[in-house]
């Protein structure tokens, strides 16, 4: 249980952000949250600052390179390793959740925290009702060789909740990779459009058009790592 919430938000979902950090205050009082500024107003960063529990991370997203090559939704889910990566540093375990996260009881969480333990420690906490082979685009694959059949057949695990330790096992495997590739743009983002067109209803074994950005690096990366048996992560 030596893990601590990340999340970061814009100001334009702040009020979203305060009820997430309610639910896990409820839940796990003794859990600290470190909350990344991606464009705080003054007032959301005194409120933060107030609050037991809960420390104010400034975050200049524009530093990292990519950047300047993304836009929208794109930009900021890239920039999510770069938190959790900081995190690490002084945390053996995160749990990363975006604004939208509730938490209505902690039954969940402990067995799922459970599971991690014993899986080497890496776990989303749903999934998605499409395959990653179906939201992924083709040049991703040129950075992360895997079993593309495979791909077609599991449903894609969802980074909006997503729990990580940082053993040799997830580290090397999942969280460098993850980190190196939101470095450049063209491994993250190669297009920029989150918008998918399932032709005739097929949501595994055709592209739809679109891209899951952290969403598809990681759920390549952890198929690979846990050999292509999602029931140990998903």
């Amino acid at each position: 249980n030596q893990f601590v919430f990340v999340m970061a938000c814009t100001a334009d979902h702040f009020n979203e952000s305060v009820d997430a950090i309610w639910t896990i205050q409820e839940q796990y009082p003794t859990h600290k949250i470190r909350y990344y500024d991606w464009g705080l107003d003054p007032w959301q960063v005194h409120m933060l600052e107030s609050w037991c529990g809960v420390t104010h991370v400034p975050f200049n997203i524009t530093s990292y390179p990519a950047t300047k090559f993304q836009g929208g939704r794109s930009k900021y889910q890239s920039a999510k390793i770069f938190c959790i990566m900081d995190a690490f540093i002084t945390s053996p375990g995160v749990f990363w959740i975006d604004s939208s996260i509730r938490f209505l009881n902690s039954t969940v969480m402990s067995l799922a925290n459970n599971h991690v333990i014993q899986n080497g420690g890496f776990a989303y906490m749903s999934h998605t009702d499409h395959s990653s082979f179906a939201v992924t685009h083709p040049k991703m694959y040129s950075y992360f060789p895997t079993d593309m059949e495979i791909q077609k057949q599991l449903y894609q695990g969802v980074t909006n909740a997503v729990i990580m330790y940082k053993t040799r096992k997830v580290f090397d495997n999942i969280i460098w990779w993850w980190f190196l590739c939101s470095l450049k743009a063209d491994c993250m983002t190669p297009i920029l459009d989150l918008r998918c067109s399932f032709v005739n209803g097929d949501h595994e074994r055709t592209f739809a058009n679109c891209h899951r950005f952290d969403q598809s690096a990681t759920n390549i990366l952890a198929n690979n790592l846990y050999d292509h048996d999602d029931s140990n992560y998903n």
